[in-house]
């Protein structure tokens, strides 16, 4: 059935109303708040346009920096008190010293229906009362079905393991997470991950590097070219690890007691048009346009490495996913 002749049988609007909805409702909420004066125009367009904001996913992004009001604070507010609850996915970026006005913003809006959070929190003094970070947290407690997370905090903060292990508890259904956390670079290792999370990129790993998980699938630490080794893996289910090294500076890392550059010549593939269909069809975290930068590509089977030196608990079919890079 036409998607016009439905709208206006289900809401009694005429053609002229339906093409201002067509050129004015989409799910970006930022962009519908651009054009929100030309709702007025009709009563029975006002009723309707409610009426659609209820009914269809919305996405939204909040930025609060610098101690200046968010410019998104107004439409935050007008979402509230029209009783709208179809935000399923929400970016923010905030300044600690800014959360006081996020959760003045937020209080009392329904986020039980997001799905997708990018979250990024700025500070620029570290180790931070955590009680300061953490009370923006409490406003996802109703997001309970969120399936993905993005989590990004350059600062550290006093009990950062807690605090961050208690705000992960509010997902019980996190199936993807991104995650960067402060200078502590390796604070992410040590968390108490959801029970169904599959796909997980760390970022900012160093050093020696030991991975536990009951259910992830893919590990993607390709971002983290300061790597000195993965020591150990437990992780029964995982099909996939994701990593690079730094040919310039830093030529080799070690994977359970096998370098890295050892992979690369046992495995590796230069060929550019096999980089770019790898990188077109698969999920990974190296940017596509890097692809001059990339010196090759390894898929090494994880029984190629187990038991040589490590054990090693992964699925039977795990490979590993080697990028060698040209970066300086």
């Amino acid at each position: 059935m036409d998607a016009a002749f439905t709208l206006k049988q289900a809401f009694g609007i005429d053609e002229v109303l339906l093409t201002i909805y067509g050129f004015l409702v989409g799910n970006d909420m930022n962009s519908n708040a651009k054009m929100m004066k030309v709702r007025l125009v009709s009563s029975r367009f006002n009723k309707f346009f409610i009426s659609c904001m209820r009914s269809i996913p919305l996405q939204f992004k909040y930025m609060a920096c610098d101690g200046n009001p968010a410019r998104e604070g107004p439409i935050v507010r007008w979402l509230k008190s029209y009783n709208i609850a179809t935000l399923f996915k929400l970016v923010v970026d905030v300044e600690e010293r800014d959360i006081g006005t996020f959760c003045e913003d937020f209080d009392g809006l329904d986020l039980s229906n997001l799905k997708a959070l990018d979250l990024s929190i700025y500070g620029r003094n570290p180790v931070r009362d955590a009680s300061y970070v953490q009370a923006i947290f409490p406003s996802f407690a109703q997001s309970t079905s969120l399936t993905s997370l993005k989590l990004f905090h350059n600062n550290e903060i006093a009990s950062a393991k807690t605090v961050y292990d208690n705000f992960l508890s509010y997902f019980p259904v996190l199936d993807s997470l991104e995650v960067t956390l402060g200078e502590d670079d390796n604070i992410s290792t040590t968390l108490k991950y959801p029970k169904k999370l599959e796909h997980l990129v760390q970022h900012q790993l160093e050093n020696n590097l030991a991975f536990r998980s009951e259910s992830v699938k893919t590990w993607d630490v390709s971002s983290c070219q300061y790597l000195d080794s993965i020591i150990s893996i437990d992780c029964p289910s995982l099909e996939k690890i994701i990593c690079c090294t730094n040919l310039v500076d830093d030529p080799s890392m070690m994977i359970a007691g096998i370098s890295t550059e050892t992979l690369a010549k046992q495995f590796g593939n230069t060929d550019k048009t096999y980089i770019a269909d790898y990188l077109q069809s698969n999920t990974h975290y190296i940017n596509s346009l890097d692809i001059e930068f990339i010196a090759s590509i390894s898929v090494v089977p994880m029984d190629y490495i187990t038991g040589i030196n490590i054990p090693i608990k992964v699925r039977s079919d795990c490979v590993i996913v080697l990028f060698d890079l040209w970066f300086s």
